[in-house]
């Protein structure tokens, strides 16, 4: 496997973050990519972190019930 650079993982940390959100693309090669970095680079480890703060959140807001239905 060709390890990406941290330029490259950094585009595509949005897609592995929400990986699960059915809004997102990103291939098993690249995920795999993806989490191998991550593994031995602590900057986009904590980049990464960020991401998945934020589809944290996302999730919950998908998750609640709108208001007013049911």
């Amino acid at each position: 496997m060709t390890t990406l650079p941290c330029g490259r993982v950094q585009e595509l940390l949005p897609l592995f973050a929400g990986a699960d959100l059915d809004v997102a693309d990103l291939d098993a090669a690249d995920h795999e990519a993806v989490r191998v970095h991550l593994i031995g680079c602590m900057a986009c480890r904590s980049a990464a972190s960020g991401f998945q703060r934020a589809t944290a959140g996302l999730r919950q807001v998908m998750l609640r019930p709108a208001a007013g239905l049911g």
